[in-house]
């Protein structure tokens, strides 16, 4: 029996709706073999019906809806209060935003994104998340592989927010909030694609390129190691990063819109998806919760903030990200 298209999503949200999250940064292991998982054959191919003894894999559709149609995020029935609690500090720069939601909220983070921000220039943004920002115990992560590369060797840089979407130029292309390394190959084949759930993959055509026993999946989700390309249920081409970047991705693109809005609105996500962005809004509200701030993102939050003098407030306060619309 096959699932709807949302079931995807009640099905990863299960497992965290009445928890903590998982802690789903696995560092590195400078005795560990980084090619092990090149040449890696799946036990099945994922674009296809998963076997018996397979468990809530969502199955590909075999016709999809009109891509035009947007019907907007799927209802998780979650309790957000669950989720993050409800005796959150807020102090600091964050003092007194505790009750703050819609356009309200989004003053204070516009402000406190774009004051005293700090550019750097894109060339001296990619050597310092290779040498500084990325850098742990002399291996940098690549986001989409999820293989640790000694001094980052042959990566590049994505752009979470994609040039060609707004972040072509200035700070929007430099901005080490969403500039995260990668291998070449993946950055090429996600190119401008907005985030999603592959339901049909087109890419990679055989075998897997990362690490079958990363052990960062989402509860019931057996192929979260992989990033794949592919179609979503509505019939548009999207890219899935692996479950241990997800939220990572999603808080970048939020961050983005507010950052780079302009008189302090955010810029809509109709311009980071054209198909369907309400899809995508609740789709990354989903994997902000799913795949929490960890303790190395939110290093990596510090680490940004002695450069570019600002913080990422949804790295600090996740539940910002369901008070606001980025429409």
């Amino acid at each position: 029996m096959r699932r709807p298209a949302a079931a995807i999503i009640l099905v990863l949200t299960t497992a965290v709706a009445c928890g903590d999250g998982i802690n789903i940064y696995q560092s590195p292991d400078t005795g560990t073999d980084l090619g092990k998982w090149d040449g890696y054959e799946p036990p099945f191919d994922p674009g296809q019906p998963p076997p018996d003894d397979v468990v809530d894999l969502v199955e590909p559709l075999d016709a999809f809806v009109d891509p035009g149609y947007d019907p907007g995020p799927p209802d998780t029935g979650w309790d957000l209060v669950d989720i993050w609690g409800s005796d959150i500090p807020y102090t600091g720069i964050y003092s007194g935003m505790e009750d703050l939601t819609g356009q309200a909220l989004v003053n204070k983070l516009c402000q406190l994104v774009k004051s005293g921000y700090d550019g750097v220039g894109y060339e001296k943004a990619k050597d310092l998340s290779i040498d500084f920002v990325d850098e742990y115990v002399g291996k940098v992560r690549a986001v989409y592989k999820g293989d640790w590369v000694t001094g980052g060797e042959g990566l590049n840089h994505e752009h979470t927010w994609p040039q060609s979407k707004g972040a072509g130029s200035g700070d929007a292309k430099a901005d080490l909030f969403h500039l995260f390394p990668t291998h070449p190959t993946f950055n090429s084949v996600r190119g401008n694609l907005s985030f999603g759930v592959v339901m049909n993959k087109d890419w990679p055509d055989s075998g897997y390129d990362g690490d079958p026993d990363c052990g960062e999946t989402f509860p019931g989700h057996p192929l979260g190691c992989y990033s794949i390309r592919g179609w979503d249920a509505h019939g548009v081409k999207v890219f899935e990063p692996r479950d241990g970047q997800k939220g990572d991705s999603a808080r970048a693109v939020l961050y983005f819109s507010i950052r780079y809005g302009s008189d302090c609105k955010v810029k809509s996500l109709s311009v980071f998806d054209t198909s369907h962005p309400v899809v995508t809004e609740g789709l990354l509200k989903t994997w902000n919760a799913l795949d929490p701030p960890d303790e190395k993102e939110r290093t990596r939050n510090d680490r940004i903030q002695t450069i570019q003098e600002v913080r990422n407030p949804f790295i600090d306060h996740p539940e910002f990200v369901d008070r606001i619309s980025f429409q």
